[in-house]
């Protein structure tokens, strides 16, 4: 087959129109994925850009004829010295170049760069010619500039945390929560919290974790248990529901705070205020404090045998008030609204007092009110 006169043949045509079609082609691909080719002929220091490399130095394909100091202008300042040593031990029999720096755009802006390359050599071993790839990883910087930031600050919370996914599998703790139950990340990360905690444990957790999902509301744990060899601790744990944007995978964040402290103060206090009863009991007399100031508040403290004489159901203890001994023992005044005038001047006083008060069926009680 013959072209027109003074062209080239038609298969020539089609060929060249076939490879002008690939490197369009291979120019939007290369543009889509922000990666840019290069080929250095070292022997003439002839150096091609793909249209993308030019895009990447913050340069119109085309605008100049690109050779090295075109491409050490490009790169930071504070990046060059590195990558030049890299460079010079590819080419020195090293063969292999892979170095991610920053190139600074003439418009000032900054952008991140991994560039990768070969080295071809000749026969006598010097370096011939580098073909090699940079690809635009700004994006992959900044969310690992972002995770670093993320780690900085979970890091620097004193109270542990983790992230637990749906199958109660660790998939992240921090430094507090490694430093309270003596482990590394690595032998927390990926394993259960059944083969950590126990399998106890595991089914609170795993429950309040069902919870935290289903109702998409946070949850309160108190637990305790022991990891590896060291005694029982006391842990309260709040989980917060969470659903990743990319998968919608759905797990929990697990703030925890070692209360072993605080469990024993309490419990401490709930023995001395039980002592504290049973000793007041032992005297005989109907006892109770109150916050004046208060109002209606639940009462300090009531032993039961103010309960027994004002006939009160003992179940109520833990939530009566003031109000709610006044209308028991009003049932059995003589004179209910002088006994309930008479104790509002007793409080206004705020000195101690003591009077007799007569109830019905002919009783008389001895009545001490002494201001704290």
């Amino acid at each position: 087959l013959a072209g027109d006169e003074g062209g080239p043949p038609a298969h020539d045509a089609a060929a060249w129109q076939a490879l002008a079609r690939s490197a369009h082609q291979l120019g939007i691909a290369e543009q889509l994925a922000g990666l840019g080719s290069f080929d250095w002929h070292l022997a003439s220091g002839a150096l091609h850009w793909s249209e993308q490399h030019f895009r990447l130095w913050g340069l119109a394909p085309g605008s100049v004829v690109p050779d090295y100091d075109t491409f050490r202008r490009g790169v930071h300042p504070d990046d060059l010295a590195m990558l030049e040593g890299l460079l010079q031990q590819a080419l020195n029999g090293g063969g292999h170049y892979d170095f991610q720096h920053r190139v600074r755009w003439p418009d000032g802006t900054l952008r991140h760069i991994h560039a990768r390359g070969e080295v071809q050599f000749g026969v006598d071993g010097q370096a011939l010619r580098m073909i090699g790839t940079v690809r635009d990883i700004s994006a992959q910087r900044q969310a690992e500039l972002q995770l670093h930031r993320f780690e900085h600050v979970v890091n620097s919370i004193t109270d542990p945390i983790s992230v637990v996914d749906e199958q109660m599998v660790y998939r992240l703790v921090n430094q507090a929560w490694s430093a309270n139950l003596g482990l590394t990340p690595e032998q927390v990360v990926g394993r259960s919290v059944e083969a950590l905690l126990g399998p106890a444990l595991a089914i609170e957790r795993r429950q309040a974790l069902q919870r935290c999902l289903t109702d998409q509301q946070r949850q309160h744990v108190r637990s305790r248990f022991a990891v590896g060899h060291d005694q029982p601790r006391w842990w309260e744990t709040t989980l917060f529901p969470y659903q990743a944007l990319q998968d919608g995978a759905r797990g929990a964040v697990v703030i925890s705070r070692d209360v072993s402290a605080q469990q024993a103060t309490q419990e401490a206090l709930a023995a001395s205020i039980d002592n504290l009863r049973l000793t007041l009991n032992a005297t005989g007399d109907g006892i109770f404090a109150s916050d004046a100031r208060a109002g209606d508040d639940t009462l300090l403290f009531v032993n039961d045998r103010l309960l027994q004489i004002w006939h009160i159901d003992p179940d109520q203890a833990t939530t009566l008030t003031p109000a709610g001994v006044m209308a028991a023992a009003s049932r059995r005044f003589i004179e209910p609204q002088r006994e309930v005038a008479r104790i509002q001047e007793i409080i206004n006083s705020g000195q101690p007092q003591e009077d007799r008060l007569l109830l019905n069926a002919g009783r008389v009680l001895l009545r001490r009110c002494v201001p704290p």
